[in-house]
Formats: structure tokens, C-alpha cells, sequence
């Protein structure tokens, strides 16, 4: 495997601003594998030739040339290449709660793949800027990433695809409710069907379960208070309608791979 990177002067970083890491051109082997746990990275890739999967949250797709990938802060994800045709990428590593919240802003935090969505021309200027040492980089950098936020918001309004609307009214319940507890009983109640029909509807919609939404909601909420309020484990697992903080920690521990405690110290601001 070869890959091209290039590094940001990080001079001016600025942690609730936009943080660029690295950018460059990977030409992938068969052995190319990437895998981060609550990662500290917003990836963004788009596919110049050959095709793969990418695994994001409980949801699995394959990707493949001319498509464009957002893989957010904060997932958990595994991304590798078709060994029978590896991939060759375009791609920025960025972080920051500006790139977040502009994530959030456009929809974007849960749509992962981009079907046919040309980004490479934009990459391709991020990354030779880079590679050159432009002035202003990361003004530069930002306003193109900005741009490719905009094309995939663009992309996504013109390609939602019709919704089932039981899964629609279950998945809009489930974010009204979600600080209170949700059984499966309840939203098969909501939409007249069997339990069984009801999780089938919901999958083959968005591709997880109920139960898995509600999971990954939930624990993005949490990530949010231990990393911005004094709320204790018990209280946060109160907040969200867990039966107890000892079952929370541990759903916590198997999602994202450290307790909640742990978490919280990770962002807890360094000593002088």
C-alpha cells in the first residue's frame, strides 16, 4: 500500500473551531484496513477508483468510485477495500466542534454514504495546497470543506428516498421520546403491527433496529453531557431512562470501549 499525507501548520488551532489533521491520496492493498473506537476524527473520502465497505454504527455499506464518505467524529467505524479491486482515495482528517456542529446543522451526523457525489475536485485542492504550503491554508481548507458540506447537503435533499411512513412515525417518536423509556411493545402499538413486522419495517428503512437507534441516541447524548455539564454517571443514565447507572456504564464501555468516567476524563481540561 502507498499513500501521499500532508500535514496542517496547526499554529492557529482552535479546538471549538476547525482543526485540520491530514490529507492525502491512499492506494490501498488488500492488508488496508482502518478501524477507530469513538473516533477523534471527522473523515472525509471520496473513492477515485475501485470500491469497499465502510462499517459505521451499526451500519455496514460498500462504497465505490465516484462515491463521497463522511465518517463524523465521535463514530465508532471500520473502513477496508474490495481485495478483488482495492480502492484508491482522495481524503481530509479534520476535528473541532465547528466541523460538528456544522455536521448537525446540515443533517448530516447519521447520513454516511454519498452515492455519485463528485468531491474530488475540491480534495484535490485541499490536498495540493497542503502538499504546497499555501498562504492562509487553513482558511483555504476551510472554505472548501465548507463547500463539500454544502454539495453533500445539496446531494442529500435531491436524493432522499421515500420513507416508509411507519418507520417515519417510529423514528420521529423515538427522538420526541427519548428521555423516557421506549419498548418495542410501544411503537408496535403506535403503528399496528407485530413486534416481528415492526423491527423489520425499521431496519430495512434505516438499517439498524429500533433498539439499535435508540442505543446509538442515547449514548450521543451522553458523550454530550460528560463532556460539557457536571451531571454524575447516575444522573446522565437517570436522564435518559436507563434502569440503572450500572447498566448504562456498561452499554456505555461495549459502544464506545472505555467507561463513562474514562470518557469524561479524555476531555477534561489538562493541568497547567
Amino acid at each position: 500500500m502507498n499513500e501521499d499525507i500532508y500535514n496542517f501548520d496547526h499554529s492557529s488551532d482552535n479546538s471549538r473551531g476547525i482543526i485540520f489533521a491530514l490529507t492525502g491520496i491512499t492506494y490501498a492493498d488488500k492488508n488496508y484496513r482502518i478501524a477507530r473506537r469513538n473516533s477523534d476524527v471527522t473523515v472525509i473520502e471520496y473513492i477515485i477508483e475501485g470500491e469497499g465497505t465502510i462499517e459505521v454504527n451499526g451500519n455496514v455499506f460498500h462504497p465505490k468510485k465516484g462515491d463521497t464518505y463522511l465518517l463524523p467524529q465521535g463514530s465508532s467505524h471500520v473502513y477496508y477495500p474490495n481485495p478483488n479491486n482495492p480502492w484508491k482515495k482522495i481524503w481530509i482528517n479534520l476535528s473541532g466542534q465547528l466541523i460538528s456542529d456544522c455536521i448537525n446543522a446540515y443533517g448530516l451526523d447519521t447520513v454516511y454514504l454519498f452515492n455519485n457525489l463528485y468531491t474530488k475536485d475540491l480534495l484535490e485542492e485541499i490536498v495540493n495546497n497542503a502538499k504546497n504550503k499555501v498562504p492562509d491554508l487553513s482558511l483555504s481548507t476551510g472554505k472548501l470543506v465548507y463547500e463539500i458540506l454544502y454539495r453533500m447537503n445539496m446531494h442529500n435533499q435531491r436524493h432522499e428516498p421515500v420513507i416508509n411512513p411507519n418507520a417515519r412515525l417510529m423514528k420521529d417518536y423515538i427522538n420526541d421520546h427519548l428521555f423516557e423509556p421506549i419498548t418495542l411493545s410501544t411503537l408496535s402499538d403506535l403503528i399496528g403491527m407485530s413486534d416481528q413486522h415492526t423491527i423489520r419495517i425499521f431496519k430495512s428503512t434505516f438499517g439498524s433496529t429500533p433498539y439499535q437507534y435508540i442505543l446509538w441516541k442515547k449514548i450521543d447524548y451522553a458523550k454530550l453531557y460528560l463532556k460539557n455539564t457536571n451531571m454524575s454517571v447516575k444522573e446522565i443514565s437517570q436522564k435518559l431512562a436507563f434502569t440503572d447507572e450500572f447498566y448504562f456504564s456498561n452499554i456505555f464501555k461495549k459502544k464506545i470501549g472505555i467507561s463513562p468516567t474514562d470518557y469524561r476524563t479524555t476531555f477534561m481540561p489538562k493541568s497547567q
